[in-house]
């Protein structure tokens, strides 16, 4: 290989090597080598039998190259990156008199498109093989194969691929469909959940008022003038459930977070993906009914991830989210059991209605009925906003709220991603996943 180097056939050295043996009949499926794989060259070495590849383009445009043995084969350009190779699988090749008669050491540099020069046309038809050729370089002739050793050598990288082309390229596939995916998810985000909320603040804030006795008990184990920290607060109505700690407030919502300053607490307008708090901050952190607003898992990760890193050594966080289960031990829970129909004393059964509905709201996403069973994991929750005197609207407005609702160890295995050493307790609080874990 140092030999095509210097050449100028290879542009350097390469570093990783794939051996294959191809025994007669054997091939391989067409397919174009990834692009993030190895730099923007591939080199194969043929020892033992010959072989026929055939090279084929998106515009279906096929050209036969055959493989003496021996040769050295250089796919640069695009027959390195749009150009699918392969070799049907066969025991015998129909190739030209003139080609099988060249000097077995020949090399082919396909540098580029595929040449004209050296190409075959495979006709697939043993009745057009000219038997009696004698040695007349014109006509076709029947290539037995043997056993083929194929060495081919690349250049690895890490680096992304930059190729000239990005329609071809699944490197550059991939991270444009990851930005689209993160662009969608934050505008999911930012109309149905932070704008809703802005709408809805007051009236959410009304029906938001009784602690839940199991987050107060986590509140209860933090060291006595400790930091507390509420990522999602809301109306802040845990802020107030001890008089010796530190606490902050964090939420998107600004109208939510005036309520929690009327209230006397501090409060803090940011992302759950970026807390604006310095490390090591807090001894305790709870995030309540707001993981599950963000729209993708690597979201939800970041998310905790942000929390791992606002924490001290050793100090815990606790997290609810909605659970797509609402009915555990065959209770309901109290989010069902606020539809009168899931009470219905003549079945003798405590099975909630189920949601017949599949209307599909915006961004493709279905609509879910509320008080039912979840039938969906991502869902538009409608709140229904009555009309006030004091805003002088007349009639009943419907804001849909995005939640991705979670399976039974879903959450745990978020939690686990994200970095934290260990999970203290999980448990199922009315309807909820609740998982308390450790730095």
């Amino acid at each position: 290989m140092k030999y095509y180097t210097t050449i100028n056939y290879l542009p350097c050295d390469g570093d990783q090597l794939t051996v294959n043996l191809y025994q007669p009949g054997q091939g391989i499926p067409p397919h174009t080598d990834s692009h993030s794989c190895c730099t923007d060259w591939l080199c194969s070495v043929s020892l033992g039998s010959g072989v026929l590849m055939e090279f084929r383009n998106t515009q279906g445009i096929a050209r036969p190259v055959w493989l003496p043995p021996r040769s050295v084969l250089v796919l640069t350009g695009e027959s390195r990156y749009i150009w699918k190779h392969g070799i049907t699988p066969r025991h015998s090749d129909i190739i030209p008199n003139h080609i099988l008669n060249q000097d077995n050491t020949h090399e082919d540099n396909n540098s580029g498109e595929p040449s004209e020069e050296g190409d075959v046309a495979n006709t697939g038809d043993d009745q057009a093989v000219n038997e009696n050729s004698g040695g007349d370089d014109k006509g076709l002739t029947l290539a037995k194969r043997g056993t083929r050793l194929s060495l081919t050598l690349r250049k690895a990288t890490n680096e992304v691929c930059s190729c000239s082309y990005p329609e071809h390229c699944d490197d550059q596939k991939r991270r444009l469909n990851s930005l689209s995916l993160e662009d969608s998810a934050s505008a999911i985000e930012q109309k149905m959940v932070h704008s809703v909320y802005e709408e809805i603040a007051s009236h959410f804030s009304e029906t938001r008022h009784k602690p839940w006795p199991k987050v107060v008990e986590f509140i209860q184990t933090l060291p006595s003038f400790g930091v507390m920290v509420d990522v999602g607060c809301g109306n802040g109505k845990y802020l107030d459930s001890r008089n010796d700690l530190i606490v902050m407030g964090t939420d998107a919502s600004h109208n939510l977070l005036k309520i929690v300053q009327q209230r006397g607490f501090p409060g803090m307008r940011c992302d759950m993906l970026s807390l604006g708090l310095r490390d090591s901050l807090a001894d305790g952190i709870i995030c309540i009914a707001a993981l599950h607003h963000l729209s993708t898992e690597q979201r939800r990760i970041i998310a905790l991830q942000e929390m791992l890193r606002v924490l001290r050594p050793s100090g815990q966080v606790l997290v609810y989210v909605w659970a797509k289960d609402q009915t555990k031990q065959n209770e309901m829970s109290s989010y069902l059991k606020q539809n009168k129909k899931n009470l219905r004393q003549d079945t003798g059964t405590s099975e909630a209605v189920i949601s017949a509905s599949e209307e599909q709201g915006e961004f493709g996403l279905p609509v879910h009925q509320n008080r039912t069973n979840f039938l969906h994991q991502d869902v538009l929750v409608p709140w229904k906003l009555k009309p006030s005197a004091t805003n002088g609207e007349t009639e009943t407005k419907t804001f849909k709220r995005y939640y991705h609702v979670f399976q039974e160890g879903e959450l745990e295995e978020l939690i686990l991603k994200a970095g934290f050493s260990q999970i203290i307790k999980s448990y199922y609080d009315q309807g909820n996943w609740c998982v308390v874990a450790q730095k």
